[in-house]
């Protein structure tokens, strides 16, 4: 598979042997930087599929530096250059997540493993991360809907609980409307009772 590479090298000699040997692995090289200002610069009007980067450049942004703002603005694979293997420059790289670490000199057989290496890294980490994405707005999407049926059966209840306090006020109001004529009733059936029950003139009518 043929890629577009950045190469970022500020030693003149080791940027056209570089060069040359990814364009022997059919790689397009978009350009040749030889510091981290005008790495950025290219990144700037050129898509790449990847970036090789030499860790010690000279100026103000390093091989490290450089590499930290292209993870953040371009998204772009990085493997590193380095003439230097000890303990102190590995530390160094490690924050920076780089998808590869090769050691100069190298061979075309070993730099084209490296390239193939980081860039099966670098998609299989999208692809994880567009899982992980996808996975967190379905659980977003999830507890929205539980939210709105909380809520939808909060409401139900509330509703259910003012029908019962209507349904309690009615009762109320209707056993008080009648409580008071039945009660009149009442009283005037027992005094009827009682002239009835008497020797009364109108005792038949009553």
């Amino acid at each position: 598979f043929s890629l577009k590479i950045l190469i970022v090298e500020d030693d003149a000699v080791s940027a056209l042997l570089l060069q040359r040997a990814l364009e022997k692995n059919r790689h397009e090289i978009i350009g040749i930087a030889d510091s981290g200002e005008k790495a950025l610069d290219i990144l700037s009007e050129n898509h790449a599929d990847m970036v090789m980067m030499d860790i010690n450049l000279a100026g103000e942004l390093d091989g490290i530096k450089t590499t930290e703002i292209i993870n953040e603005i371009y998204d772009v694979p990085v493997v590193y250059l380095s003439a230097s293997s000890d303990a102190e420059t590995l530390n160094k790289v490690v924050g920076t997540h780089p998808s590869a670490y090769v050691i100069k000199p190298f061979n075309i057989r070993e730099l084209n493993m490296v390239i193939e290496l980081a860039i099966y890294k670098d998609r299989k980490e999208k692809e994880l991360q567009k899982l992980n994405n996808e996975l967190e707005e379905k659980v977003k999407q999830r507890t929205e809907e539980l939210y709105n049926a909380n809520r939808e059966l909060t409401k139900a209840l509330e509703k259910e609980r003012e029908i019962n306090e209507l349904k309690s006020r009615i009762v109320l109001n209707v056993s008080h409307g009648f409580k008071t004529p039945l009660t009149s009733i009442l009283s005037s059936a027992q005094l009827l009772q009682i002239y009835a029950e008497k020797d009364h003139p109108f005792k038949p009518k009553i």
